[in-house]
């Protein structure tokens, strides 16, 4: 056995497993020894990284040390069972079923095909930590959650993907801006414009207003050519230019809110 190894051993025996898997992954990048991924599959779950310790597990089961007996092995099958009661699973049934899952950015492969479940469900063996879960699919408004993974715990979700409610936003700078902010700044610039040309034009349109005999404008309205057209207008463009402003602001954040509330409903 080579020192690294043996040094393990040491650290494992004291219960160090931290140490043992710094030191045993430095010594694996050199070394395939077989007695080597049974150390490192006990030193993983030691400090509950799950997946890894079953990886390291199944690669010792895979190709075992030479001699082994069969007590050795059903030890090790033992600790591997034991280390997946451990870990946190996920459940999640979905439509549409082609939907990707990524889980904390990275698209893993479920454990149970659901077409080994019966209700059609895909699962996941995960660290039992805190994990990130987005599942999306072209057209559809992507679904997120957050899992408080405990050992031993059970998380099981059952939804179907919404429609798209963000078609028309554009991206600026990494922040999805809504369509209707565009709205709001065409609304913003357009009664701002009105209300300018209608503050340059109001003397010669109360000269001909009062010129006409038909005229007879109603106060505070578009067609007061004094003060009424300018405060609409002006309101007009306020108004725009708070929704364009909103949606600038509020926009980017609106989306997973909005994804959180229906989650939990």
């Amino acid at each position: 056995m080579s020192s690294e190894l043996e040094e393990a051993q040491s650290l494992l025996a004291e219960r160090d497993f931290a140490s043992a898997v710094f030191t045993l992954e430095q010594a694996m990048q050199t070394s395939d020894d077989p007695r080597g991924w049974r150390m490192l599959g006990t030193a993983y779950a030691g400090v509950d990284r799950t997946r890894a310790a079953i990886a390291a597990f199944d690669r010792f089961l895979a190709r075992p040390t030479p001699g082994v007996t069969e007590e050795e092995l059903a030890r090790v099958r033992l600790e591997r069972a034991e280390a997946a009661r451990r870990g946190t699973r996920l459940r999640l049934r979905f439509t549409p079923s082609n939907a990707l899952v990524l889980i904390d950015g990275e698209a893993l492969a479920p454990e149970i095909d659901p077409r080994a479940n019966r209700d059609g469900a895909r699962e996941w063996l995960l660290d039992p930590r805190r994990h990130r879960v987005v599942v999306s699919a072209q057209g559809f408004a992507p679904w997120r959650t957050a899992v408080n993974g405990t050992p031993g715990s059970i998380h099981q979700y059952d939804f179907s993907l919404g429609p798209n409610n963000e078609a028309g936003s554009v991206v600026i700078g990494g922040r999805r801006i809504p369509w209707w902010t565009w709205v709001g700044g065409g609304l913003a610039l357009a009664g701002a414009g009105v209300a300018i040309g209608l503050a340059v034009d109001r003397d010669r349109a109360a000269v001909q207003c009062m010129a006409s005999m038909m005229c007879n404008p109603v106060p505070g309205s578009l067609a007061d050519p004094r003060t009424g057209g300018i405060i609409t207008a002006t309101a007009l463009s306020i108004t725009g230019a708070t929704l364009a402003v909103v949606g600038i602001v509020l926009g980017p954040n609106m989306a997973p809110t909005l994804a959180s509330t229906l989650e939990a409903r």
